[in-house]
């Protein structure tokens, strides 16, 4: 795992680990149950079933009363309109998005026609004719790119996208808006600095740790069968040079011992499946030495030779304890509580309310990722084949609102709506804090009392 660490000098320049912190996090997302437990726990939290459009029920502006945008918007999303490779509806299109920015850290899509293709991170490059790929590379007109991003006044504008099916390594520049004033690259990322313009996996602070838990465990139970696939050991004071089981098969320890008559030469059986390289008179002495046990057997000892059951002692009692404490601190680095992670709500209800509503946080800080970089622009570009002022269409396009199919995490339904009407009452939150609490959006409708 060495050499994946960033390099904390500037945002630029630790960017050029980025690539390796991103194969890191591919590798154990595939073999970890750790870092697909975090992935699968946040896709679920934030996308779930699906985030739908739900047009404003007011606007200073516009009148949405029978317009029917929703339902139009639903009729085509249940489709593979949105997949330019017609395959994926709209909410598998935005799962298969949100989980490769949790994965490798960002989601490139691009416009192919009224549908997107999404692609990895890994097809952004910067093309080898500029010269060394970490280094800043100016561009005659005053523009730069960094990590395969041309940027014009620190503004990204276009991007080189490497295309190597061929065997080739050609690049394509790929501008980020198109003639027709609508984007034609989503670049759906997390920036955290300034001057950040590429994204880091959901693990990457934590990569080190998961990558313990992995490897601890893997060497708990490759300990715990070794150990139970022996269940005692015999000692001889014998000559210890000689190995009794060398070259010997399962057959081999199974077959019959017959032993040379008095004068006779000693012959190897039939039964055996090899002899050993030191001639007739070694074979039986060694195969005498090796005990191969069946259940209900009774084997006599040699003289000199003694049992010594085996008490297998894997996994280690301090493994769980291990095991708790790392996951405990990766989930407070990345903001997933550990009972959400496992599951386990067997605490007391304000412990976890208290998960619940850190989890709820980190939730709605990646949503909102989500809807601004990719669901807006997208339903932009949707709104401009069915509106024909642009102007009208930005409008709808920004008072869009993204409601999730799922509720937020929560323990007690009861006892959270009794604990919300109360604060409502008391003057303590709104309406609309609590039902973004309870329900991960607005309250709609009008109320007589903060009761009903």
């Amino acid at each position: 795992m060495a050499g994946f660490f960033a390099r904390s000098k500037d945002a630029n320049s630790d960017m050029r680990s980025r690539q390796i912190i991103v194969e890191r996090a591919r590798y154990l997302d595939c073999v970890s149950d750790v870092a697909r437990a975090f992935h699968s726990v946040m896709l679920g939290g934030v996308v779930g079933s699906g985030i739908r459009y739900a047009a404003p029920k007011k606007s200073t502006r516009l009148d949405y009363t029978g317009s029917g945008l929703e339902l139009r918007w639903a009729d085509i999303a249940s489709t593979t309109w949105f997949d330019a490779r017609g395959i994926k509806t709209f909410t598998q299109f935005e799962q298969l998005v949100f989980r490769t920015f949790l994965v490798s850290g960002e989601c490139w899509l691009f416009r192919m026609g009224h549908g997107w293709i999404a692609k990895e991170p890994d097809c952004i490059r910067t093309p080898k004719e500029f010269g060394k790929v970490d280094n800043v590379v100016e561009l005659p007109n005053g523009n730069i790119i960094i990590d395969g991003i041309e940027l014009e006044d620190g503004k990204p504008v276009a991007c080189y996208v490497c295309d190597a099916s061929k065997g080739e390594e050609t690049y394509d520049r790929a501008e980020y808006m198109g003639e027709d004033g609508l984007p034609m690259v989503l670049h759906v990322f997390m920036q955290e600095r300034p001057d950040q313009v590429r994204g880091l996996p959901l693990v990457a602070p934590i990569i080190s740790q998961i990558w313990s838990c992995y490897a601890y465990g893997e060497s708990e139970t490759q300990m715990a069968i070794l150990q139970t696939n022996m269940s005692l050991i015999i000692t001889t004071n014998t000559n210890p040079t000689i190995n009794p089981f060398a070259g010997l098969t399962v057959r081999d320890l199974d077959a019959p011992l017959v032993p040379p008559a008095e004068g006779e030469k000693a012959e190897p059986s039939k039964d055996f499946a090899w002899v050993p390289p030191m001639g007739d008179t070694g074979l039986f002495g060694i195969v005498d030495k090796a005990h191969y046990i069946k259940p209900g057997q009774t084997r006599h000892l040699s003289d000199g030779e003694d049992i010594k059951f085996v008490s297998p002692t894997a996994p280690h009692t301090g493994f769980i304890q291990f095991c708790e404490y790392q996951i405990r601190m990766m989930g407070a680095a990345i903001g997933i509580p550990e009972q959400v992670l496992s599951g386990r709500f067997d605490a007391n209800f304000s412990a976890v309310k208290g998960a619940c509503s850190a989890f709820n946080h980190t939730v709605r800080r990646y949503r909102s990722v989500l809807i601004e970089q990719f669901l807006r622009p997208v339903f932009r570009v949707f709104l401009s084949e069915i509106v024909s002022d642009p102007d009208i269409a930005d409008l709808i396009a920004f008072e869009s609102q993204w409601l999730p199919n799922d509720s937020p995490l929560t323990l007690d339904p009861n006892k959270e709506i009794d604990f919300y009407i109360r604060a409502i009452e008391a003057g303590l939150i709104t309406r609309d804090e609590a039902a973004e609490a309870l329900f991960g959006h607005k309250a709609n409708g009008e109320v007589v009392n903060a009761g009903t």
